[in-house]
């Protein structure tokens, strides 16, 4: 949806941050795909003759059934943050317990978990947990 952050501003401050070129330009592939991943596909692993499904990061219909679209937005764009929080206050005094907060401990855990991970899954999922960081802010307040 926002390729210019997601994609672009990604990968110059991953390349900024000591990441070469092609692996700058990985992470801000996984993280841009985050919201280009808006169709269900089917795998064949070989090694163990079965297929798997992958699930869809984004949809373009909002109007799906609701268990559909918890396993979409509080995950990949709206992660639930500290509904307490002063920044998360609404003028009619309601409040949401998966109200998206800048900067909140479960994004840091999904970031941290990121660069914790092996090798061959962490630039990957580094572009994943970007995505989902950098959406604490732009969908602050905000309810998956």
């Amino acid at each position: 949806m926002d390729i210019e952050f997601h994609y672009h501003i990604t990968g110059i401050v991953a390349n900024r941050a000591g990441f070469s070129k092609k692996d700058a330009t990985l992470i801000a592939h996984s993280s841009q795909l985050v919201d280009d991943n808006d169709s269900l596909l089917t795998v064949r692993d070989k090694a163990n003759d079965s297929d798997y499904e992958i699930y869809i990061s984004q949809t373009m219909n909002i109007l799906k059934p609701k268990f559909e679209l918890m396993r979409i937005y509080p995950i990949f764009h709206f992660l639930p943050g500290n509904p307490a929080a002063p920044s998360a206050r609404r003028p009619d005094g309601k409040m949401h317990i998966l109200t998206t907060t800048p900067d909140n401990e479960l994004a840091k855990k999904v970031f941290t978990t990121a660069r914790e991970e092996t090798a061959e899954f962490r630039l990957h999922r580094l572009g994943v947990a970007a995505h989902s960081f950098a959406d604490t802010w732009a969908h602050q307040n905000f309810v998956g």
